[in-house]
């Protein structure tokens, strides 16, 4: 069967549910001994998520946020497909609004096949 690339979903995830292998020891500490247990349960059921839609057969995109700040509308923001960003960091919520619109349809940022 053929996916339409129209329609796709896209599903909010959190940057720290995974460490990247290259992150500094100040983030790893951070992450793995604050944030991951803190948000325990809500990383848990993101990664569910992220495990359940992979193993869809629907167009996705998973967007792993940094930390949402309440800033205004920039139009900027760093994105990497597949992989991740190098020393990530605050995201304005207007600006993370602006990527998940503007990329709803970019068949880029589905997963993989």
């Amino acid at each position: 069967m053929q996916r339409s690339p129209s329609c796709a979903l896209s599903a909010l995830s959190a940057g720290a549910v995974i460490v990247p292998p290259y992150s500094s020891f100040l983030t790893k500490l951070v992450t793995k001994n604050i944030l991951q247990r803190v948000f325990r349960h809500t990383y848990a059921d993101m990664l569910v998520m992220e495990k359940e839609l992979r193993e869809s057969d629907m167009n996705w995109t998973v967007i792993r946020a940094p930390w949402l700040r309440g800033a205004r509308h920039t139009g900027r923001y760093r994105a990497i497909i597949n992989s991740y960003l190098h020393n990530p960091s605050r995201i304005s919520r207007a600006d993370l609004a602006d990527y998940i619109v503007n990329h709803l349809t970019d068949e880029n940022t589905f997963k993989p096949e």
